[in-house]
């Protein structure tokens, strides 16, 4: 999927940007009519006629009161949703960044609908209960199709120059998206910070990952330091306490969860303070930009206070706990 990134100087959001959205391959007129009313609530939205509350229930009303459509497929509970949150990812990654936490808020109304899915007719597999809008169904499946290559993938598809700044720009728009919606808790959690965090800190660099890798296979796990490295840092700025926090689950992961490169720790904190000097020995890396140099150092820094505010809270707790109560 190609990205048309709207200049960050956009102030409002053109009329074809919503034009473009029209004519996905809907599986049943009813997928359009919702669709064609959900766009046209995002763009009542954009342009600042609804609030956030009003633009929830504007676009998740089209789905909530509809059946789910009968094509023949075993999916044919996530056509809809797909189709809606298709819409969204693309607002997350074409609009002005500073219109992100609009969109993050959006969804986060969207989250508190209260009306049920289809009618009530998209039940859990488990519980047989209706899912509601709060889980944001099936929101990874659109995302995940989009955003499936790894670095090395991607730059193995850039053509020139341009197009590596342009793949550059796009990879860290979508990590940091990412980010912010595990800290708005509403998609993934904070193992996938963490999974993140293994891979490009805990993998030692060697000469393959400067190179242009022949196969998907071989770029798999390439390092491509100039994309991970902000990319990383955004996850820590944006999750730091709550990844620190979940460390200590580590111990309670499958092996499975935790990617082939991570290194080994006796205690889970270790990790914390290795990728804290990783970032910097990056900072003082003069094969990178400045700028990467310096949201390393930033980012190390704000690891550092972190700890402490830690460290200071459990002191605090634990005094607390025994020093007896003073009359």
């Amino acid at each position: 999927m190609s990205w048309n990134l709207l200049p960050e100087d956009t102030a409002t959001i053109p009329e074809d940007w919503f034009q473009a959205q029209y004519g996905r391959n809907y599986r049943s007129t009813v997928h359009e009519a919702c669709h064609k009313k959900e766009i046209a609530a995002l763009r009542c939205f954009a342009n600042g006629e609804t609030s956030v509350d009003e633009a929830a229930y504007a676009i998740t009303q089209p789905i909530s009161t509809t059946s789910i459509q009968d094509t023949g497929d075993y999916s044919d509970d996530c056509f809809a949703l797909c189709h809606l949150w298709t819409l969204f990812m693309r607002a997350l990654m074409q609009w002005p960044s500073t219109r992100t936490s609009d969109l993050i808020a959006l969804l986060t109304a969207v989250s508190r609908t209260e009306d049920p899915i289809h009618r009530g007719e998209f039940l859990d597999d488990d519980d047989e209960e209706p899912v509601p809008w709060a889980q944001l169904p099936h929101f990874n499946l659109p995302w995940s199709d989009a955003f499936w290559m790894t670095p090395g993938q991607i730059m193995r598809r850039a053509t020139d120059a341009a197009a590596e700044r342009q793949a550059h720009q796009i990879y860290v728009k979508q990590q940091d998206i990412e980010s912010r919606l595990v800290a708005a808790r509403l998609v993934w959690d904070e193992k996938r910070a963490i999974r993140y965090l293994m891979r490009t800190l805990e993998k030692t660099p060697t000469a393959e990952d400067q190179r242009i890798a022949t196969s998907d296979g071989d770029a798999e796990d390439q390092l491509k330091l100039e994309m991970q490295i902000p990319a990383a840092c955004n996850w820590i700025l944006r999750n730091g306490g709550r990844i620190y926090h979940r460390l200590l689950d580590i111990r309670d992961w499958q092996r499975r969860d935790i990617p082939a490169m991570a290194l080994r720790f006796d205690q889970p904190i270790d990790r914390w303070t290795h990728w804290q000097n990783r970032l910097l020995e990056l900072a003082e890396d003069d094969s990178l930009e400045d700028a990467i140099r310096e949201i390393a150092r930033d980012t190390a820094e704000h690891m550092q206070a972190i700890e402490v505010t830690e460290n200071n809270t459990l002191k605090c707790a634990s005094g607390s706990k025994s020093t007896p109560h003073q009359l």
